[in-house]
């Protein structure tokens, strides 16, 4: 098997799930911009306390695709095309099934889930029916997300930023016109957004049935053991997204408890916009590493995967450090397109300096996480996921917050971030693959 250059990679997959997840993000905080600028900030509050939730379902198509797709593109490398099909098959199978339990669980009881999650007053009713009318959209979600990472595998990365732009716009337009000239209110922030994921889906359906060139969707065999093997591979990057979501949901706690009304509202911008420009920058450059990480490792070439995980971190880091510096004369600006209060607008700058600058330490944590999945060696990414994202990162932030007050948010992320890039490089310096195991 050939294989291109470091730069060629990052170009035709890193960019392009970059691209992808900045799209995905502005289509999820769709909901959050125009319900700021045509409901009021309760609605802004309202979507962010769902944020954590929706992070923690869609860690399910995680736990399941992540795993898979890092078993099927070990097969590719290996040639074993017939093995692919049916382990793709059997897992969105098992996906839908699941997804279906709980979507009928969030709609069972949306009132008592918002107040769980730090929902009160007048925002809890607000928020109880964006939770019901949204979960309608949660299967085509997981789904479509799910159908784009076999399409990946199958060598088509760009459709899945078409699809994603497609849906984003759909999503963004049917906002205004529910939200913005219908006066739906919260409800047709969902429906919208349910809308676009449908169409997601469906178009990306279409493509894996009669597009891809290799993986195709055939008659669906259970296999228990392969399944276990893909679980256990995708459980590290499960655990990493929905302890993501329990970040966030701590995080949330602690500014409501130990903060103000005002660190809230603020808090929620900038999240927003960290989310969208920073974090998808990361989470791009791994996700799109991930399956030439798997067909390296089934090829044998042992010494490509430091170099490109080295690579694909340093461009990473450069382009999330642009980013940064770009948006910070406009911050100011952007604030006030969901704020009206000055003091909250300047709460919000100093949030996005402080913070904003701790996220940007992410980067390789996450990188070493996601490369130990794709070269299927998943107890070791589900010991630093663990780590990082179950006790460090929660922990940290919110006794920093209850100590520190506001700068706690930067204390914790950093001391959190810290400790994880230091293991990560003693850890991955001397590493070796020749001998190392990894699945049959």
């Amino acid at each position: 098997m050939d294989f291109k250059s470091n730069k060629s990679y990052f170009k035709e997959y890193s960019l392009i799930l970059i691209i992808k997840n900045v799209i995905m993000g502005l289509m999820m905080a769709a909901d959050k911009i125009i319900g700021a600028l045509f409901i009021g900030v309760n609605a802004l509050v309202a979507t962010n306390l769902i944020g954590p939730l929706q992070v923690m379902i869609y860690a399910i198509s995680a736990l399941f695709m992540s795993g898979l797709g890092s078993y099927v593109g070990l097969l590719l490398g290996r040639k074993d095309v017939d093995k692919a099909n049916k382990a793709t098959s059997m897992t969105l199978l098992v996906l839908a099934g699941l997804m279906s339990i709980i979507t009928i669980l969030m709609m069972i009881a949306p009132e008592k889930i918002s107040y769980f999650v730090g929902a009160r007053g007048d925002v809890l009713e607000m928020t109880s029916k964006y939770l019901y009318y949204v979960s309608w959209g949660f299967i085509p979600m997981v789904l479509g997300a799910a159908i784009d990472i076999v399409i990946m595998n199958d060598g088509s990365p760009k459709f899945i930023m078409k699809v994603n732009l497609l849906s984003t716009v759909l999503n963004l337009m049917l906002n205004l016109i529910f939200v913005a000239l219908l006066k739906w209110g919260i409800i047709g922030l969902a429906i919208a957004t349910t809308i676009g994921n449908s169409v997601h889906f469906i178009i990306s359906g279409y493509f894996y049935l009669y597009k891809c060139k290799t993986l195709k969707l055939v008659a669906p065999k259970f296999d228990f053991e392969i399944l276990k093997r893909i679980l256990y591979n995708g459980s590290s990057d499960f655990i990493g997204m929905f302890s993501e979501g329990l970040k966030r949901y701590v995080i949330n706690i602690a500014i409501i408890t130990f903060l103000t009304v005002k660190h809230m509202e603020a808090y929620s911008v900038v999240s927003m916009f960290i989310i969208i420009f920073i974090s998808s920058v990361f989470y791009g450059t791994a996700q799109g590493m991930q399956p030439i990480f798997s067909r390296m490792m089934g090829a044998k070439m042992f010494e490509r995967l430091k170099p490109l995980l080295n690579y694909s971190v340093r461009k990473s880091n450069i382009i999330a450090l642009v980013i940064f510096m770009i948006a910070i004369p406009f911050m100011k600006v952007i604030l006030g397109l969901f704020l009206n209060d000055s003091e909250t607008i300047k709460i919000g700058f100093y949030i996005y300096l402080t913070y904003g600058l701790a996220t940007l330490f992410e980067n390789l944590p996450n990188a070493a996480i996601m490369f130990f999945t794709a070269i299927n060696r998943p107890l070791e990414s589900i010991v630093f996921s663990v780590s990082r994202t179950v006790f460090l990162l929660p922990i940290l932030t919110y006794f920093s917050i209850y100590a520190l007050g506001q700068p706690g948010l930067m204390i914790g992320t950093l001391l959190a971030e810290g400790i994880m890039i230091l293991v990560s490089v003693k850890y991955l310096k001397p590493l070796t693959f020749e001998n190392m195991t990894i699945v049959k």
